[in-house]
């Protein structure tokens, strides 16, 4: 148990949060949390190894009393909080060219018992440091120790009942959920983007360290993790433009050293806090992957890079390579 619990802290420490102390407790007014259950999905197990995206890293640590009170020790202001962070006009107007640009995107014909196929690089913390010879190529710095995995998934486009990834326990919504939809679910978000950031926030109000910060991961979710519709796409990023505290990021790499642009936002975190960031191609102004970088340290503690997106005939259909998605 004391070996478990010090493999937690260190992974905790790894993305820029530290455990609570007595003193940390006593300094501060009662702090309760409610643990909602949320859905499971991309932590199962597909083929022989498991997906965990950055979602999961912060539900987790939304859910309990101790990670709660670290947020408050970081000085994250909550929802109806005395101070608003400022929208930077760079993020805004960068989205906006995005948003268009996803826009003008075709629909694609999509068939009820076809898949969307997603493949992403992502470079997570590794459970040992990488040893560093000083020769071997690496986009990030060296103590950072990270490590790069391949992750596919296949979403269903109409029917989620009965996959790999439906939580035990739950009714099983055919379409899915915001949080882990379906192409036909996605097809019924809003494309006005005030409609369409009221519905992710009504879905996670309670959730992560503010509702602010949680929509912003939620629509990195499912602008990485899907093949959202043009109109959607285009609201999603739309929506982003709304919420408080984004800002431009000038340079910005995806997990496979790609150069880019990004927009972000500042969680909660030691050093400063951990800047979650949407990367974007300068010349195509397409989303590239994400990233996750302690602010004061400038030190990547994960990130992801979008390799291909389609739509497939069956689940374990790769598409050819270089075949990627119009979202």
């Amino acid at each position: 148990m004391k070996t478990e619990l010090t493999e937690q802290i260190h992974e905790l420490m790894e993305y820029g949060l530290r455990p609570v102390t007595m003193s940390d407790i006593r300094s501060l007014a009662p702090v309760t949390a409610t643990g909602l259950p949320r859905p499971a999905t991309r932590s199962q197990q597909l083929g022989d190894r498991w997906l965990r995206p950055r979602r999961a890293i912060v539900a987790a640590v939304a859910a309990t009393t101790a990670l709660a009170s670290i947020a408050i020790l970081f000085g994250v202001t909550y929802e109806g909080g005395a101070s608003q962070p400022v929208i930077d006009k760079g993020a805004v107007q960068l989205l906006a060219k995005v948003a268009n640009v996803a826009a003008r995107q075709p629909a694609p014909r999509v068939r009820d018992g076809q898949y969307m196929y997603v493949e992403t690089r992502a470079a997570v913390t590794a459970r040992r440091p990488v040893p560093w010879t000083g020769t071997q190529a690496h986009p990030f710095p060296r103590h950072s120790h990270l490590k790069m995995i391949t992750e596919r998934i296949w979403v269903p486009v109409a029917n989620s009942c009965g996959s790999a990834w439906t939580p035990v326990g739950e009714k099983c919504r055919r379409i899915g959920w915001l949080n882990d939809p379906t192409y036909r679910l996605l097809q019924t978000l809003p494309t006005n983007p005030h409609a369409l950031l009221a519905t992710i926030e009504r879905v996670e109000r309670g959730h992560g360290p503010s509702l602010a910060q949680e929509a912003f991961v939620t629509i990195g979710d499912l602008l990485r993790n899907t093949i959202a519709p043009p109109k959607v796409a285009a609201a999603l990023y739309r929506a982003a433009a709304l919420i408080p505290g984004i800002t431009l990021v000038r340079h910005a790499k995806d997990a496979i050293g790609r150069s880019g642009i990004a927009v972000a936002r500042l969680g909660p975190g030691a050093d400063g806090g951990v800047r979650e960031e949407l990367i974007f191609s300068r010349s195509t102004l397409r989303l590239i992957g994400e990233g996750s970088v302690i602010a004061r340290t400038g030190e990547v503690t994960g990130a992801t890079a979008i390799i291909r997106r389609a739509f497939v005939d069956h689940r374990g259909q790769v598409p050819p390579a270089g075949q990627r998605s119009s979202a």
